[in-house]
């Protein structure tokens, strides 16, 4: 063989196996990103009230208010079920205020025509059973004891029913086709409050903002703001 193909071969072979040793590294790189994107949402915990002033976001809360105050929708009745519930989501990326801008219209006036307000922190894999008591505990202002999912259920249906309730569901992440099964059990209950009832979402994807309102089949529209978009119904 000729010496200076014998050299290309052998500069060939060294990068092919740099370049396997690079994609290996970017790999692990991804994976362990992720493993702390995970965990940093498994740790998250969110409360309704705000630590943080309003900056740059007045608009976007003026477009909530607004949708707070909008009677239910005469285009999109929804089912039978929940044809008295209106949803908005919030998406955008982490650190871009979304849970912010909620805390500071959960406090606002606005909402005291509410009859029941409730504000819950969803992180990452939520177990329904636990969902549903986190709700009952804002309520009721005590943590019921553990009990089966039916007996959970019944007992945020008797609270909810024929009160005009605010439900923020902050931080949502989980949007495996199962956890649509799950939502639809948290839910349930909730269709029994009257109407003009609101739940307000935020979410770093659009699938979950997609699967949530798929669950009570409403319809919805998209508002894009600001690297961020509203879904609303």
């Amino acid at each position: 063989m000729h010496p200076n193909l014998k050299r290309l071969k052998e500069v060939v072979q060294k990068l092919d196996k740099v370049s396997a040793e690079v994609s290996t590294f970017h790999h692990l790189l991804e994976t362990t990103k992720q493993e702390q994107q995970c965990e940093l949402y498994k740790a998250r915990e969110t409360g309704s009230l705000p630590r943080n002033d309003l900056i740059g976001r007045g608009k976007d809360k003026e477009f909530v208010m607004q949708w707070l105050r909008k009677g239910p929708s005469n285009e999109h009745r929804g089912t039978d079920l929940y044809r008295k519930i209106s949803l908005l989501s919030i998406v955008g990326h982490g650190g871009m205020g979304k849970t912010t801008l909620l805390q500071h219209v959960y406090k606002d006036e606005i909402t005291e025509e509410f009859d029941l307000k409730m504000w819950f922190c969803v992180s990452n894999n939520f177990d329904v059973k636990k969902v549903i008591a986190d709700m009952l505990e804002c309520l009721k202002k005590e943590r019921p004891r553990l009990e089966s999912l039916h007996t959970l259920q019944e007992s945020l249906q008797y609270e909810v029913k024929y009160n005009k309730f605010l439900l923020v569901l902050d931080e949502i992440w989980d949007e495996e086709e199962r956890d649509r099964s799950k939502w639809k059990k948290v839910l349930a209950p909730l269709s029994y409050g009257s109407l003009g009832s609101k739940i307000l979402v935020t979410t770093r994807m659009d699938s979950v903002a997609l699967m949530i309102a798929k669950v009570d089949n409403i319809g919805w529209k998209l508002l894009t703001f600001a690297r961020a978009a509203l879904f609303a119904s």
